[in-house]
């Protein structure tokens, strides 16, 4: 197999490709054993001799992934259990690498497995380039230039040392631009942001940017982007001034991004604040913020007080996904600075003030939804109105969590002071979906643990699943559930009832006060848990109610595995049960249905 050395040839790559995926598909037994040796032993070391000793294990790889993807999708012969193998190590090393979308075919073509746009100059042909000429390509090629910058990011991404170099030179030239090359170089280094010797390279070279390069459009949001990227690194670059330098100069160049301002008919103000530079800028910042660690009242620092300043920018339109990212962290910054949240953000929240604004920061708000006994005081007096009706619309998906927010509040941390008729028309103004969501919340706070340091010797824990269905539950259920017959649905009866049986002695009791709030539904889960449950065996009448209350017999006659065996433990544990209506009525059903 002489040709096979071809297969690492960047100058010939589109042949080399085809020809491999020829050989593994019409070739012989003996032709794939040695292009799996071939692949296994990896590309020369004379073609790795440019790339860094830290990154040539990288490159190499990706080398390796390129070619056992066109020969993966070949299909017949399947891929050698040695070369899968391969393949599995190197995408589980390099999760966030793609192969080339395309037919599970052999590929006779590049274009048929070349992932991007056209180029002349694939990713092996710009490592082939010295320095200079690579930089003269960047600089001078204008035919196929989307090709070639994709190219550039890829080279970026697997050989960050060169394409720093490059960006160096580049940057001390008499012309750093054109602006492409540095907003796809960015693309490509963000993970090599994280390494603080190849971070401080990059932002030095940036420093040598204009002003005018900086503030085109697409660059400023490869920066916001690259900062976001920095902002992850661990530890914290939080103190590294140039970083804040670029910050500086990215914040003044996105301001005004036109793209900032949402549509008028795009209403995921979460979606649009993440997917936006000013956005990505705030994601950036506030990770930057919380790299202090920051304590309790202990103020935004001075060095970054400024900076939070401009960038949410209180009033701008043009700033308000900086005020949506903002809001979705309002509880830590409210912790630390609370004279400043109460100044900057919390104006926000008021429908009254901006329908349009208030709309936004609930929304992101609602992302990460967090609150206490001092934040809340301050979102009190706009949170009811959140929930009339056109405001849960503009809010969207994101009203789910203000729902459960909303049951949290009233339970465990402010019920005195939410009017009991106001919350029951927020429940009215609520989709069935949202109901059912307020209701899970409230299954799953009877159902977290109990809190140690609440326990005394000798006396129940305070926090059981009992003791906060007795204090809390129950009565905040009774005094705010609405009771009309037109609310009651099959979500919320299961919901209804999965309350119930997460309850423990008081099982008996939270079925009497819930079945009337329940229809009928096919219940199969609510079974399954019943069946899962001591229930049966201590309160085996309370458990009849239940499954009377909630088990549509239609649906019954189509599957009655868990009822059975309930039936069984509620008749073993009360034997006059057996005078019950509503158990001859299932056990006949049962024994109708045997499964």
């Amino acid at each position: 197999m002489a040709e096979t050395p071809m297969i690492w040839a960047s100058g010939a790559r589109k042949e080399a490709m085809a020809l491999l995926g020829s050989l593994w598909a019409n070739g012989s037994t003996a032709s794939r054993e040695r292009i799996v040796e071939t692949l296994l032993a990896g590309p020369p070391e004379d073609l790795l001799a440019r790339v860094s000793e830290e990154d040539r294990e990288r490159s190499r790889d990706r080398r390796i992934f390129d070619r056992l993807t066109v020969v993966a999708r070949v299909g017949d012969p399947p891929l050698d259990p040695r070369l899968r193998s391969e393949l599995d190590r190197i995408e589980a090393a390099y999760p966030e690498w793609a192969a080339p979308e395309g037919e599970r075919a052999m590929f006779s073509t590049w274009s048929e497995f070349r992932l991007g746009p056209d180029t002349d100059f694939g990713v092996d042909d710009l490592a082939q380039l010295p320095q200079g000429e690579l930089v003269s390509t960047l600089q001078g090629t204008t035919d196929l230039r989307e090709g070639l910058l994709d190219a550039w990011k890829q080279f970026a991404d697997t050989e960050p040392e060169g394409a720093i170099a490059v960006l160096e030179l580049i940057a001390h030239s008499a012309n750093p631009g054109p602006g492409d090359i540095w907003e796809y170089g960015l693309w490509g280094l963000r993970e090599s942001a994280k390494r603080p010797e190849r971070r401080s390279r990059i932002l030095a070279a940036l420093e040598l940017v204009p002003d005018t390069l900086i503030n085109e459009p697409d660059l400023a949001r490869a920066c916001a982007d690259f900062l976001e990227a920095v902002a992850g690194s661990r530890p914290s670059p939080t103190g590294e001034d140039a970083v804040w330098r670029l910050f500086d100069r990215t914040l003044a160049a996105v301001a005004d991004d036109p793209y900032n301002v949402q549509a008028a008919d795009e209403h995921d103000a979460v979606s649009h604040a993440i997917n936006n530079a000013l956005g990505r800028l705030s994601q950036a910042f506030f990770a930057l913020l919380f790299g202090r660690s920051l304590k309790v009242s202990s103020r935004i620092p001075d060095d970054l007080r400024q900076r939070a300043d401009a960038l949410v920018s209180p009033g701008v339109p043009s700033h308000r996904p900086a005020r949506v990212i903002a809001a979705s962290r309002l509880s830590y910054l409210f912790a630390v600075d609370p004279d400043w949240t109460q100044v900057s953000l919390i104006p926000s929240f008021d429908w009254a003030q901006d329908d349009t604004e208030a709309a936004a920061v609930w929304q992101g708000y609602a992302w990460q939804p967090r609150v206490d006994e001092k934040l809340w005081p301050d979102l009190r007096p706009f949170f009811l109105a959140t929930f009339e009706p056109d405001h849960l619309a503009r809010i969207g998906e994101m009203a789910k969590s203000l729902a459960q927010l909303l049951m949290l509040v009233g339970i465990d941390l402010d019920r005195d002071q939410l009017p009991a008729v106001a919350v029951r028309n927020a429940l009215r103004s609520m989709t069935d979906r949202l109901r059912a969501s307020a209701l899970s919340w409230i299954e799953t706070f009877l159902a977290q643990p109990d809190e140690p340091e609440d326990e005394l010797p000798g006396k129940p824990p305070s926090r059981s699943a009992d003791s906060l269905w007795n204090e809390r539950v129950a009565p905040w259920l009774q005094q705010v559930w609405p009771v009309e017959v037109e609310l009651r649905s099959t979500s919320t009866s299961e919901q209804f009832a999965r309350i119930a049986i997460a309850t423990n002695a008081r099982f008996s009791d939270a079925v009497d006060l819930l079945t009337p709030f329940m229809v009928r539904t096919n219940a199969f889960y609510e079974l399954h848990l019943l069946a899962g449950s001591a229930h049966p065996d201590l309160h085996p009448r309370a458990t009849v109610r239940l499954i009377d209350a909630l088990a549509d017999r239609p649906s019954l006659q189509m599957g009655t595995g868990d009822l059975g065996p309930i039936l069984e433990r509620v008749r073993a544990a009360d034997a006059s049960i057996v005078n019950l209506a509503a158990f001859n009525e299932l056990r006949n059903l049962v024994q109708a249905n045997p499964q």
